[in-house]
């Protein structure tokens, strides 16, 4: 037999219980996956844990939008904190509809932490965009002459979002079929904490004028109103790709996830595959090359 022909059966005899044993396990998840829709039914999102990459990015881009509807000088540019999320969903997943009075020592960046509660009883899946609404929305109870709100009415939230060096922000959520201080069964909690905290009081939350006049030394660059710093080094790993306008890794159809795509994201299981695979494939070449040699 002619020896390319012997190593191209090697090959693919070889790859052959491989592959069809990794496409078996991803049916079988998919399978899983379904049945696990099925039963959930409105609460899809009960079994999450965090945000997805997704909701983050949104978050974020929806923060700055806010933040670039007043005139201000010194209106700085928002990021997501990862610390600051861990604080959040820590805090949710308590299930108590009240503010975290520890949250500023339970992370080591900031003087002080602000903090917005949401609950909503219907699914949480495109609900950011709604809460952030809702919290923007009391700039109408809000002056900017006198620095209060109406009264009887508040807009500590709004004040939150366009306090002006606030630049970095962390949401957790949480399904809670029965959260503490709250008679409404069967919410979703939703956390964001802010570094440093804004909403302090007898100061305004930026100074009114022409957008970009007065930005802080090290963010001196302007994008639509607001000021703010290059991603600096900030590199991501193992082929992910970096968003510019939120300085976020995009690790999606990498395998990895975390800040920079360091931690893999294959269990250990389908990694020790993924290993004997290789292996093998090495072993099937040289097997071919050998062959070819000799004939």
């Amino acid at each position: 037999m002619n020896s390319p022909i012997i190593f191209l059966l090697l090959l693919c005899f070889g790859f052959l219980p491989i592959t069809v044993g990794m496409q078996h396990g991803v049916v079988k998840k998919r399978e899983e996956g379904f049945s696990l829709l099925r039963r959930v039914k409105r609460n899809e999102d009960a079994t999450r844990n965090s945000f997805s990459f997704e909701d983050k990015v949104a978050i974020i881009r929806q923060h700055n939008d806010f933040r670039r509807y007043p005139n201000a000088t010194n209106m700085q540019k928002m990021y997501w904190d990862t610390d600051l999320e861990r604080v959040a969903q820590n805090w949710a997943n308590q299930c108590t509809w009240g503010y975290n009075e520890q949250r500023t020592i339970q992370q080591t960046v900031y003087n002080s932490v602000g903090e917005s509660l949401f609950y909503s009883t219907g699914t949480i899946r495109g609900q950011t965009k709604t809460m952030l609404a809702f919290w923007f929305s009391e700039i109408v109870d809000y002056t900017y002459s006198n620095n209060s709100c109406k009264p009887r009415r508040s807009c500590g939230h709004y004040k939150q979002i366009v306090w002006h060096n606030t630049t970095a922000v962390g949401c957790g959520f949480k399904f809670c079929p029965q959260a503490k201080n709250i008679r409404t069964k069967s919410i979703y909690i939703v956390v964001c904490n802010y570094g440093p905290e804004g909403n302090l009081r007898e100061q305004i939350p930026y100074t009114n004028g022409t957008r970009c006049s007065e930005c802080p030394t090290g963010g001196k660059n302007c994008d639509d109103g607001l000021c703010y710093a290059h991603c600096g080094s900030k590199t991501c790993q193992n082929g992910g790709n970096i968003l510019t306008d939120v300085c976020m890794c995009n690790c999606s159809g990498t395998g990895y996830k975390g800040d920079t795509c360091e931690i893999s994201n294959i269990p250990n299981t389908n990694r020790s595959v993924h290993i004997l695979q290789n292996m093998y494939l090495m072993i099937i070449i040289t097997l071919g090359f050998v062959f070819w040699s000799h004939f």
